[in-house]
């Protein structure tokens, strides 16, 4: 009898864990049917508001601006040069001064003397040729009159002494040294005091007094996909707008690179700018620069506010009391309108309006235009 119950007691205990796991498993089903039951719910209340009620105003525009737009094409590069000119003395001597000027950063006009050599030397020879010359005149004088030499060989030899003069005059002259044309000062290593000459004197240490580079030297180069480039009916000169360090510069497209990048495949612009700019205010090689470059002219484009744009590229237009949707072609992005190509606005394209419309909604247009 003690057996039978035990058996009994045991049977029940199991029949209880089995209730248990049921009971748990149903809790479980119907906490997941009441946490999505809100939302069904919450539709169904929607439902039931939207049964009846007037549809939703929408605020639209009819009139959008439609011109031809020309779209520049954004860019990035670098200043730098295309030469550099190294700057030797034609005169030997030691150097008497140097001009504030003539130092890294700063500008050299044209013609301007920014280093002497000492002249003494050949100041003395202008004077030594100037005596030989005189002292000759001086025996043709007498000469003549005892008719020892001829007239052809006297005139022979002043000829000669007087383009001794002009050399020595010359080289006089060079002991100043300038450039015909302006240029900014690279590098700038010489001393007063120190022994400057031509190389073949002087040695290789000596024979460059400094470095420097031309205003017509001065570029951008930027790189530049090739579709982008295909979409450009004429390259070459075309105008351009450098903005370096807050400072913008008129330019031009001077050439293209015959090179294209294997890693990127892009290739190089070169601009340069107008010359009318003022070497002075030149950016320094080495600095970035942002290129806008006149791009092509699209023919019958749209400006739209951007209050318009919808994800994807898209916008929202009231076609009959209908709300639709079009996919529109963006050209640029100003920094005012959103330009795309020409599309049908229909009756007005919404800038605004109440969230969760979606095509096929039944809307009011209110004109804002």
């Amino acid at each position: 009898m003690a057996q039978q119950d035990s058996s009994n007691q045991s049977e029940r205990n199991r029949f209880v864990g089995y209730l248990q796991f049921v009971v748990i498993i149903g809790l479980i089903i119907v906490a997941v049917i009441f946490a999505r039951a809100p939302e069904r719910f919450g539709q169904a209340a929607v439902s039931s508001q939207n049964v009846g009620a007037p549809p939703p105003v929408v605020n639209v525009i009819k009139q959008i601006k439609k011109a031809d737009f020309e779209i520049p094409i954004r860019l990035t590069g670098n200043v730098g040069i295309n030469e550099r000119v190294a700057i030797s003395p034609e005169a030997r001597g030691r150097v008497a001064w140097v001009s504030e000027n003539f130092k890294a950063g700063r500008t050299i006009a044209a013609n301007e003397v920014f280093l002497r050599i000492d002249p003494t030397e050949y100041q003395l020879r202008v004077k030594e040729a100037e005596t030989l010359l005189a002292l000759q005149q001086l025996k043709g004088t007498v000469t003549e009159q005892d008719a020892e030499v001829s007239v052809e060989e006297f005139n022979t030899l002043i000829e000669l002494l007087e383009l001794r003069l002009e050399l020595a005059k010359r080289d006089l002259a060079q002991t100043k040294i300038s450039l015909p044309y302006s240029f900014r000062v690279i590098r700038s290593d010489i001393e007063v005091g120190e022994l400057v000459g031509p190389f073949e004197y002087a040695g290789a240490d000596s024979s460059i007094l400094g470095t420097g580079y031309r205003p017509e030297s001065v570029q951008v180069q930027a790189p530049i996909q090739l579709d982008s480039l295909d979409n450009l009916d004429s390259v070459i000169g075309r105008a351009a707008t450098i903005k370096v360090r807050g400072t913008s510069f008129p330019a031009e497209l001077e050439r293209v690179s015959n090179v294209v990048s294997p890693e990127t495949r892009m290739i190089q612009l070169v601009f340069r700018f107008t010359d009318d700019t003022p070497i002075e205010t030149l950016p320094l090689p080495g600095l970035f620069a942002e290129i806008d470059l006149d791009g092509p002219t699209y023919e019958n484009a749209v400006a739209i506010p951007y209050s318009a744009m919808q994800a994807g590229d898209t916008v929202q237009v009231v076609e009959d009391g209908i709300l639709n949707v079009r996919s529109l072609t963006t050209l640029d992005l100003t920094d005012e309108y959103w330009i795309v190509q020409d599309f049908d606005v229909a009756d007005g394209l919404v800038v605004s309006s109440p969230l969760g419309l979606s095509a096929g909604s039944k809307v009011v247009a209110n004109y804002l235009d």
